[in-house]
């Protein structure tokens, strides 16, 4: 459906290198249930259904906005905290841009799709960056219309995504550290115009090709609403992948300090038959603990693996909550939940880590996790 619109000018670029491309998608090319009862489904099955073509485009606008973000950051201010703010008036300005798009590609418009979206600063920026030639990227915008031919669509009822739009403002307020890389990071975000709302609109469309429902992101910036046929979407998956990559690394973390943790305690003669068993605790249990040398005298096995894995790795400290389980001595598994990305508990596992699919099409808990950990036994 909605597919065309970004496939139109990643398949002008495909000859370019690769990159991580395999996360380049829009959001109306998921095939998603409505978002009154969905988290970031988007990002899921946006990666999910990404074409052969994608996967083999070098950076993208976008992403280069994802990996390289400055704006307000690098200007030394804080991301912005946003919360379900709109008014009636907001949302059927909202509707009405969706609408628009809509219609445009009812009537196979290119210009007028170009006019409803962002598609344009795409189509800017790609040339910018040498990727495609502005000619070439329309080209293929007008032929995937042409294709497509809708010949009827339902816009259903959005929902305003507060958490979703501060996700975005939370990559792209990450301040880069190569001096370098800001600058050309500063010089695309300055071209990115920042969010103020986001809806999200369930769409079904019926077309020559195929019947189809995804789902569409509608923005406010200061110019109006338009729909964002490109940026958050990728931005999603980006600040998604990167999460649960943080989180399999604590977890793999957590696993080598416990049992080194468990490797000093056999040395020093202590019997590890009573920590044989699942332990579940919260990050914080670990602030403030007294270093091994310093635990009083007869302390609990308990307590001292406790100090002696802080001691290993304070990063522990700062997880939300974590698990593992210990047989005959040694850690057999470990997840860790560090985070949270819309409504979604960020879960890592080790010996078998999660990936950003697991996360969305699951509702992992602490006890779940540990249990997903330990499948590659």
């Amino acid at each position: 459906m909605l597919a065309a619109l970004q496939l139109a000018a990643l398949s002008a670029c495909s000859g370019s290198s690769g990159s991580a491309g395999d996360s380049v998608s829009s959001a109306a090319e998921t095939t998603t249930a409505a978002p009154e009862t969905t988290d970031l489904t988007t990002a899921d099955t946006t990666a999910e259904t990404t074409t052969e073509t994608t996967a083999q485009t070098s950076t993208s606008a976008a992403e280069t906005a994802a990996q390289t973000t400055a704006s307000s950051a690098s200007a030394g201010t804080a991301p912005q905290q946003v919360q379900n703010t709109g008014s009636q008036a907001d949302y059927d300005a909202a509707k009405a841009a969706a609408d628009r798009l809509m219609q445009a590609m009812q009537a196979g418009d290119a210009d007028a799709v170009i006019a409803a979206s962002n598609y344009g600063l795409y189509i800017e920026l790609m040339e910018e960056n040498g990727e495609a030639a502005q000619t070439d990227i329309e080209a293929e915008l007008r032929e995937g219309l042409s294709t497509l031919a809708v010949k009827d669509y339902t816009v259903g009822t959005g929902t305003e995504r507060a958490d979703l739009l501060q996700v975005y403002l939370d990559v792209v307020g990450e301040v880069p550290e190569d001096p370098e890389d800001a600058a050309q990071y500063q010089a695309v975000m300055q071209k990115l115009p920042t969010p103020k709302q986001l809806y999200v609109f369930p769409v079904s469309v019926t077309a020559d090709t195929d019947d189809s429902s995804d789902e569409m992101y509608v923005i406010r910036t200061a110019d109006g609403w338009t729909v964002d046929t490109w940026l958050m979407p990728e931005i999603f998956g980006f600040a998604l992948r990167m999460k649960v990559s943080s989180a399999n690394t604590g977890a793999k973390s957590l696993y080598n300090a416990v049992n080194a943790a468990l490797t000093d305690m056999d040395s020093e003669g202590t019997d590890l038959s009573s920590l044989n068993g699942t332990h579940t605790m919260r990050g914080s249990e670990l602030a403030g603990l007294p270093a091994p040398d310093a635990l009083p005298a007869g302390s609990n096995a308990y307590l001292i693996l406790k100090s002696k894995a802080a001691s290993y790795d304070s990063s522990l400290a700062d997880l939300d909550q974590f698990s593992f389980v210990i047989r005959n001595g040694a850690v057999n598994a470990a997840a860790v939940q560090k985070g949270t990305i819309g409504e979604k508990g960020i879960f890592g596992c080790c010996p078998n880590h999660t990936t950003w699919d697991d996360i969305l099409n699951r509702n992992f808990t602490i006890e779940t996790a540990l249990a997903f950990a330990q499948q590659a036994q």
